[in-house]
Parts: C-alpha cells; sequence; structure tokens
C-alpha cells in the first residue's frame, strides 16, 4: 500500500513538473521559424489583429511615478496584446522616466496578457537617436556627402546603442529613395542622388543599426527602411504624387539601394511609400510588396505602412471606397503593419469572418512580425537598462564622432571658369 502511495505521489508531481513546462515558443535555443509556428498555433483571431498595429496611447494608458504601467480602459485591449507603441507619446518625459515606463507596459504585456508577447518600441532615428538626450550627428544629407561607409556604420551603431538602452526596439529609418527631384520637400532625409551610393550608405547604416548578424543582439534594433519605392522623385515634387517610369529605370534607380539593404543586410522591416507606381498605390501593390520583394528578393521581415498612409490610398489616390477596403486591399497585397490611419485594420477580424480576407493572408502578416520579434530577441531581454543612460547618452565620445562626422560632411566647391555668377569684389562671405 506504501508502495503504491509513493508511486501515485511520484506521478503527479511528474504530471504536475510537465504541466508546468515553457511552450517552445519561449525557447531561446528553439528554431526561429518553430517559434513562431508554436505562438500563432495558440493565438486567437484577435488575438494575431492586435499584432498588426499600435495602441493609441495618449488618452489610454497610464503609469505611475515609479513607471509602473496603471492602466486605464484599454487594458482589456492589452490582455490579447498589442503590435507596438511609438516612444513619442512619451516625449515630455525626461529619458530615464520614459524608459521606465517602456519597461513597465512591457512587464504588463509580458505578466498580464494571454500569451505575453512583448511590444515593439519605435523611434525615428535619420541622424541618430532621436531624443532630447541623445546624440545627434549631422543629417542623413551630409552623411551621404562624407562618401565614408565606415564612418556611417559608426554613427548608427552610437544611435542603436543609446535607443536600446532606453528600450527602443526599432527603428522607422533608414531613408533609401533617391533623391532625384529638388523641390520635395523630404531631400534633406536622403543620403544622395545616385543609387549606387544611396545603396552603399544605406547598407552601412542597416549594418550600423541591426549589426552584421542575422539576429539583432540587444545594443542594436531591426530597421525600416523607408520609403518603397520610388518616393524621391515624385512627380511636380509633391509628396504623395505618383511616379510614372519604366519598370527598367524603376528597378535600377528606385528599387536597387532596397534590393541591396534586404539582400546584403537582412533589413527586418520596410515602410510602404505614398505614392503609387505604374498607376497602382504603393500600399497596395501586389507587384512591388509581394511579387519583388519577397518572391524575388526573399524578403522576410515585415512590411508596415507609412502613417496614414492607408488612407491616402482612399482618400487621395481614391483607390478603395473607404478605410476598411483600403485594410482589405493593402494585406492582400502585402502590407503586414499599419503604423497609423483611421482604422483601416481595425476591421480585419470581421473581415475574416466575412471570407473577405483568408486567415491564411492574416496569418502571413502575424507570422512576419513575430518572426522580427524572435529575431530582435524580445522575447529574452524585452527590458531597457535605464542605469546605463546618464554614461552613455551623448557621452564625450559619441559627441566626439558627431563633430568628426561634420568635418567630413562640410563640401567645398570650386567655382571654375566663374560657372556661378559671383562678384569676388562684393562678396565678404559665403
Amino acid at each position: 500500500m506504501k508502495n503504491i502511495l509513493l508511486f501515485l505521489i511520484s506521478a503527479l508531481f511528474i504530471l504536475g513538473c510537465a504541466g508546468k513546462k515553457k511552450p517552445l515558443y519561449k525557447n531561446p535555443k528553439a528554431p526561429v521559424e518553430e517559434r513562431v509556428e508554436d505562438l500563432l498555433s495558440r493565438m486567437t483571431l484577435e488575438e494575431k489583429v492586435s499584432q498588426l498595429f499600435a495602441l493609441r496611447m495618449h488618452d489610454t494608458l497610464a503609469w505611475d511615478e515609479e513607471g509602473n504601467f496603471t492602466g486605464k480602459e484599454d487594458t482589456s485591449r492589452l490582455y490579447r496584446g498589442i503590435g507596438s507603441f511609438w516612444s513619442r507619446v512619451l516625449s515630455d518625459m525626461t529619458t530615464e522616466k520614459r524608459t521606465r515606463c517602456i519597461n513597465g507596459i512591457q512587464r504588463y504585456l509580458i505578466e498580464n496578457s494571454r500569451l505575453g508577447i512583448p511590444a515593439f518600441v519605435f523611434a525615428e532615428g535619420l541622424h541618430g537617436y532621436m531624443s532630447p538626450e541623445a546624440t545627434s550627428f549631422p543629417q542623413a544629407i551630409a552623411l551621404g556627402c562624407t562618401w565614408d561607409t565606415a564612418l556611417i556604420e559608426q554613427i548608427y551603431t552610437i544611435a542603436a546603442l543609446e535607443a536600446s538602452l532606453t528600450g527602443v526596439t526599432q527603428f522607422l529609418s533608414p531613408v533609401l529613395d533617391v533623391a532625384r527631384d529638388p523641390r520635395w520637400g523630404r531631400t534633406e532625409e536622403c543620403f544622395g542622388e545616385d543609387p549606387y551610393h544611396v545603396s552603399r550608405m544605406g547598407l552601412a547604416a542597416v549594418y550600423g543599426f541591426q549589426g552584421r548578424s542575422k539576429t539583432i543582439d540587444s545594443a542594436h534594433a531591426a530597421v525600416t527602411l523607408k520609403h518603397f519605392a520610388g518616393h524621391g522623385q515624385p512627380e511636380g515634387g509633391r509628396n504623395i504624387a505618383p511616379v510614372n517610369f519604366s519598370e527598367r529605370y524603376f528597378r535600377e534607380t528606385h528599387l536597387y539601394p532596397f534590393e541591396v539593404a534586404v539582400k546584403k543586410g537582412h533589413a527586418q522591416s520596410i515602410m510602404a511609400s505614398y505614392n503609387e507606381w505604374d498607376g497602382v498605390p504603393n500600399h497596395i501593390n501586389h507587384k512591388l510588396l509581394t511579387e519583388i520583394l519577397r518572391n524575388e528578393w526573399g524578403f522576410k521581415g515585415f512590411v508596415m505602412s507609412d502613417g496614414g498612409g492607408l488612407d491616402v490610398t482612399w482618400r487621395n489616390h481614391l483607390a478603395a471606397i473607404d478605410s476598411a477596403e483600403a485594410g482589405i486591399l493593402a494585406i492582400l497585397a502585402g502590407v503586414d503593419y499599419d503604423l497609423g490611419s483611421s482604422g483601416c485594420f481595425n476591421a480585419l477580424h470581421q473581415h475574416v469572418l466575412d471570407s473577405l480576407v483568408p486567415v491564411q493572408v492574416l496569418d502571413n502578416a502575424v507570422r512576419n512580425i513575430l518572426r522580427v520579434k524572435f529575431v530582435s530577441g524580445l522575447f529574452e531581454h524585452p527590458y531597457a537598462d535605464a542605469g546605463r543612460i546618464g554614461k552613455i547618452l551623448n557621452c564625450k565620445n559619441h559627441r566626439e564622432l558627431a563633430l568628426k562626422a561634420a568635418h567630413e560632411a562640410a563640401v567645398l566647391l570650386k567655382n571654375e571658369n566663374n560657372i556661378l555668377p559671383f562678384d569676388t569684389n562684393t562678396i565678404r562671405t559665403l
């Protein structure tokens, strides 16, 4: 009888231990694709859709003085998880407090959502990490003038380090648009006008942001290549105007820098541009986002919309009747994530139930986002090290590199054969 009792106790103990075994997706040693499929198989339809956009945090979320997330009316939504949030919504805080708040919401998601999926934290990084206390380098157009890929990689390595210390896991940079129209108001975001030159500057930036490994460590962050594609040569220089180029010119000029960053740099994210190519808005362009980007180039990351880009599809390009149809067309074309619109992806749950969006299409979008979260190590190191911020951000060595970049970016012009109409007798300074 005693032996039987001991056997039953041992069996219950073994079963209890087995019941507490971590799911495969939480095993850092498991292959990424296996972790993705395991997690996806556990997700409800609502949880899948929640990964495809960010929670608007301006009015709905709250933290205490220590940075612990206290929640408000949207905590029920957070139980399903979120794709991301943007650190800029906390811009009125000091960097250290903002970092504590970012850690707070990550902790809440990991400990209180059903599956414990951490969120991306986005930031801008055109000329360094965009934060008041971070190192500011020369703007991208000036960095392009250095022609120094080693320097570019150094600069964006520093940007990634400073940002990662504050909880940022993904940059909305670099810009790989080839600037071919000076009337366009975003020329300063670009490295230059030559596709080969832009491709090499862009690749160096990707190496700096993400590192050179196929996985991303805690001192780096995933990139978002912008803006895919043709954004730098719009008709009339207007920001959302179409581009009408032959496919050969489009590929050789405007797609080439992106192709290099995807194939050589293993860029993890890419942002569709506001314009249209060959009469099709890029946010719903299946040929561009799926046939070329994924099928030809082998892109494994996720495609996001530009801010309000899905709205532009129906309000400006008139390619859809409303935001709901724009969302359907976008996800069918290859957009995985809505950075910010009037809710074009909000109805995806119902669209799947109504068979307007196949569940396989939704699953592929979620796969692409989860894959980058695993590659970025979010499940292994979701929290930032706020204690190092004061020692690293805008430190002496970083400021010295910013000064060196400014010196190398300076461009001197020679007025050979007096091609410029300058009168040296009247000009005192130039």
